[in-house]
């Protein structure tokens, strides 16, 4: 009996997604129409989570540009998070919107609820949500209380898994618009996605656009040509006790990287540029704790020759020479500016990867150890670099845009358009 009640509760919202949903959506684009005809606003609202997932800078710009439209970020912390962590993200997304003049509706750490209900006093027609997660979310600003509102997803990075988790939750089913990287996403929703990816609409990725643009700001603390510029990004999925997402190599990487800082002092510079959720993560680690991990990242804000990275990271990329991590969103983005790149693997290997990021990590050069990570760091000292190339042409065929692509208008315009604006 319950295989049939279940069996026909999947059936019951496979109908309202490839029907009524559609449907739905079209009523809901006349009203916001005529809503503009009548003289008001469409109100949209983009929810910041923290700044290196902030995806959305020039989309936001666009869209305030726009009479038509009534514009709001909403801090939005996640719970994912500890508290000391969510914190120091809000203060970022401060610090970063108001140095730009920017309004924004701040978020109440102290009583978890933001100084703005999302419901009743901005009351959004469209939502840009960074993630399509629900468990992440407080409870006020999660998705799941507006599936009345058109809703949208900018993925932060670019999918690295052919899974449920990237492309067939209730969100990916429901959501009025996903904003994805490219054909090979499309066809993986198509593939895996209740709705066939009828939502999906191919833009390009965000952060695209800028990665090609000549303009550029140098964020090193050591501006010396021969001082070659090292970034190290590691993943947060340290735990391998039940956890599936068991990536991360920081535990035996920790220390060997803080030896290699102080060994090439004089030649090298490390930017230390972990996942924002990797402090979380070492805080619940037995070995590790608060104590400890704060005073771990301190040292990396502190040696002559490192930084401390966990802000936005364009302009890091751009102006540096060499990378090494094992983090999933960095797999695609790095080679956007073709330069030396390691990839770090431990014994376990990542399922259900996708054939873009497959072609992708062939273009790294492949860590499995200290030593190896020591013979690529010299490597770059020396100059050398044998897989440009190989990066290149992967660049050619895979990430190289059409002629005047401007991923941010391609969202703006997909919107407007929709909406027959």
């Amino acid at each position: 009996m319950n295989d049939l009640v279940v069996g026909l509760k999947s059936w019951l919202f496979k109908q309202y997604v490839l029907h009524a949903l559609p449907q739905r959506f079209k009523h809901q684009q006349r009203q916001l129409k005529r809503k503009v005809q009548n003289g008001e606003k469409i109100k949209v609202c983009f929810l910041a989570m923290n700044l290196g997932m902030w995806r959305y800078q020039r989309v936001y710009e666009l869209f305030a540009a726009d009479a038509r439209f009534e514009v709001v970020i909403a801090l939005c912390p996640t719970v994912a998070f500890e508290k000391d962590e969510q914190i120091r993200n809000l203060q970022d997304l401060r610090d970063y919107f108001n140095s730009r003049d920017i309004p924004f509706v701040d978020w109440d750490e102290h009583q978890d609820k933001s100084l703005a209900d999302l419901r009743e006093d901005i009351n959004p027609d469209i939502i840009f949500y960074p993630q399509q997660y629900p468990v992440i979310y407080y409870k006020e600003q999660s998705f799941c209380g507006f599936w009345d509102k058109l809703l949208c997803l900018t993925p932060y990075g670019i999918a690295n898994e052919e899974t449920k988790w990237t492309y067939n939750l209730d969100f990916h089913n429901r959501a009025w618009k996903l904003f994805y990287t490219n054909n090979a996403e499309l066809k993986a929703a198509q593939r895996l996605a209740i709705n066939r990816g009828r939502n999906v609409v191919v833009t390009g990725y965000t952060n695209m656009t800028e990665y090609l643009s000549p303009d550029t700001v140098d964020v090193w603390n050591i501006k010396r040509p021969e001082v070659k510029r090292l970034i190290w990004a590691p993943h947060y999925s340290i735990n391998a006790d039940g956890d599936a997402l068991y990536l991360s190599n920081f535990l035996w990487m920790a220390e060997g990287m803080v030896e290699i800082a102080k060994q090439y002092q004089d030649r090298l510079q490390i930017a230390f540029k972990p996942h924002p959720k990797l402090r979380t993560r070492l805080y619940q680690h037995p070995d590790w704790g608060q104590e400890r991990t704060d005073k771990y990242y301190q040292l990396w804000a502190e040696m002559p020759n490192t930084q401390l990275e966990t802000g936005l990271f364009i302009d890091l990329f751009k102006t540096s020479d060499a990378m090494v991590h094992d983090s999933d969103s960095f797999q695609v983005e790095y080679l956007y500016v073709n330069k030396p790149v390691m990839f770090v693997k431990q014994s376990r290997e990542q399922q259900n990867t996708t054939e873009l990021c497959r072609r992708a990590i062939d273009s790294h050069y492949i860590g499995r150890n200290m030593d190896d990570v020591r013979r690529f760091v010299e490597m770059v000292l020396r100059g050398e670099d044998t897989m440009r190339e190989q990066r290149q042409q992967f660049f050619n065929n895979f990430l190289l845009p059409k002629s005047g692509t401007d991923v941010p208008l391609n969202i703006y315009n997909d919107i407007v358009t929709t909406l027959k604006l």
